[in-house]
């Protein structure tokens, strides 16, 4: 089918989140059909929590969930999807996944027609050397690839091509794979079509936060998980970080207001409960796209780096770690953000330093600028609506 596009991405958001653009793009460039599918029934629930991701995909391809309760019905749905893919493979498809297709039945699919299934990393950025780094501080997973260069043990890519954001990523330097088409992207949410479309969004900030004052901008507090987090010096130092940048920010927020924005699985009690404890009555959840809280952003915070730093420092938005790495984190990273790229502040466990290098920010102009350029020198969008 020409200018038929299907995208199969995975439970976590990061993966919908990097090929969402992409879709669009896709759309707005060749009017062709769009089908995207997710895992499960909850992983569309996620992304519709997350303003703005699910319209943006919603307004240009089909949304379906592939596996169903019980093992007969998952069975049955799983053939149905398959024979319905090799058709679209057929009939001249492009796909583009990120694992599934190389797992049996469903390689079948890059066995028909292995030059219309394309492969993609996970993330959008760049980031040098930061899977070593977690594996060197923290033993994390398998490290033969990373560490030693031993490919052996690195799954098939069946598909004849293959979407990653940098050159130096060690799927290229695999021998099974030199004869695949390289396509190297990267930063798909600072591309010209997505942040023009973001921009058409600003008006819901005073359609969500009635009577909020957003003449000074925000700043915007990204969460995570309150479980223990290797890496991190005690079991609880995400809650520990937690509370002191609330305590931190609750003096602040009287100026500005203060954008809490919590990952999907969050502990919302947590924040809930410090919220009743603060003073200013200037803190606000949000669960808007990181690309659209940029947009009024004036610093953005974390306490340990994730990819909405990147969105952020990308658009130009000072970023500031505020943490507490283990010694082991530490001298892996060289006493810097593992996320080092992306980071302008990196403040381990101080809070007056954390208290003064916001202010620095709230009490100047800032004029947010792209620190960053999309890469898509092979034309991926091209390769896509080619026949």
């Amino acid at each position: 089918m020409k200018n038929t596009l299907v995208v199969i991405s995975k439970d976590k958001l990061i993966a919908t989140d990097t090929v969402a653009p992409l879709i669009r793009e896709f759309k707005e460039r060749t009017g062709g059909k769009v089908y995207f599918y997710v895992p499960y029934q909850e992983t569309i629930k996620y992304i519709k929590k997350n303003n703005v991701l699910y319209d943006a995909i919603s307004e240009v391809a089909d949304i379906n969930y592939i596996s169903y309760r019980g093992i007969f019905k998952r069975k049955i749905v799983y053939f149905m999807y398959l024979l319905k893919w090799i058709l679209l493979c057929i009939n001249g498809a492009k796909f583009i996944h990120f694992g599934m297709l190389d797992k049996f039945p469903f390689n079948i699919i890059s066995i028909v027609n292995p030059n219309n299934v394309y492969f993609m990393q996970n993330t959008t950025f760049f980031h040098k050397d930061i899977e070593k780094i977690r594996r060197l501080a923290h033993n994390m997973g398998d490290s033969k690839a990373l560490l030693y260069n031993d490919y052996s043990d690195v799954p098939k890519l069946y598909g004849g091509n293959i979407i990653v954001n940098d050159h130096s990523n060690y799927l290229l330097k695999v021998p099974s794979n030199k004869n695949k088409n390289i396509y190297i992207v990267s930063g798909t949410r600072i591309r010209k079509s997505w942040l023009s479309y973001i921009n058409r969004q600003t008006d819901l900030f005073h359609k969500h936060y009635k009577g909020v004052n957003f003449d000074k901008g925000i700043i915007v507090y990204v969460i995570a998980t309150f479980e223990p987090v290797e890496g991190l010096r005690y079991k609880n130092s995400f809650e520990l970080l937690f509370l002191e940048t609330m305590k931190a920010l609750d003096t602040i927020g009287l100026n500005i207001p203060i954008f809490i924005k919590p990952h999907a699985f969050t502990q919302m009690d947590v924040v809930h409960n410090a919220l009743s404890k603060m003073k200013s009555g200037n803190f606000y959840i949000s669960y808007f796209h990181p690309t659209l809280l940029a947009t009024k952003a004036k610093v953005w915070l974390c306490n340990l780096y994730s990819t909405t730093c990147a969105d952020a420092y990308c658009c130009g938005v000072p970023t500031i770690e505020y943490t507490d790495y283990s010694e082991t984190m530490i001298k892996a990273t060289s006493g810097k953000s593992f996320g080092h790229k992306y980071i302008s502040h990196f403040i381990q466990r101080d809070t007056d330093m954390l208290n003064s290098t916001i202010m620095n920010y709230i009490n100047k102009e800032v004029k947010n600028k792209n620190f960053c350029i999309p890469v898509d020198d092979s034309d991926l969008i091209g390769s896509l609506s080619s026949v």
